[in-house]
């Protein structure tokens, strides 16, 4: 007859070693989802557009903000990027038409639109020309800062010289 001999304290390190294994695994997943909880991310698009209005019609571009994130965003600046790294801000004023106004607070799945009088933008961009700060070649880049100061980019595949009348 054979004699078999179980090591008993080998199944238990065994079984202490994938239980450990399990439980760290479980953390992971616990961080990752409370990271994923915090994520902010915005989408940004930009149109051109034909403003009707009672009197007529009046070109201009919208840029529109999206918050696909998991946590409210509020928006303090947005504009055009120039070359050397400043950028043409769209401010309260004559330059835009406004659906919503800066600083604005984003929810999830929410957006803002921004709407952009051309001959206000063409004026913006010739100046910009003249200072050398963006080419009538280069694509237009928007972006979107928001409190913390983080910047959100979006490269779009309109040239300068299709906005400069």
């Amino acid at each position: 007859m054979v004699e078999s001999n179980i090591n008993w304290e080998a199944i238990g390190a065994i079984g202490t070693c994938l239980g450990a294994i399990a439980t760290f695994l479980a953390v992971v997943v616990a961080l990752w989802q409370t990271r994923l909880a915090r994520v902010k991310k915005l989408n940004l698009s930009f149109n051109r557009n034909i403003l009707l209005y009672d009197s007529g019609t009046i070109d201009g571009v919208s840029i529109s903000v999206q918050n696909t994130g998991n946590r409210n965003i509020k928006i303090k600046e947005i504009g055009f990027v120039l070359k050397d790294a400043s950028c043409l801000t769209i401010i309260n004023n004559g330059l835009v038409q406004q659906a919503a106004t800066l600083p604005i607070t984003l929810e999830p799945d929410s957006s803002a639109d921004f709407i952009v009088i051309l001959d206000k933008l063409s004026n913006s961009l010739k100046k910009a020309i003249q200072q050398e700060k963006i080419k009538e070649n280069d694509k237009l880049k928007i972006f979107v800062r928001d409190n913390f100061n983080k910047r959100y980019y979006k490269k779009t595949n309109e040239k300068v010289k299709n906005y400069i009348k």
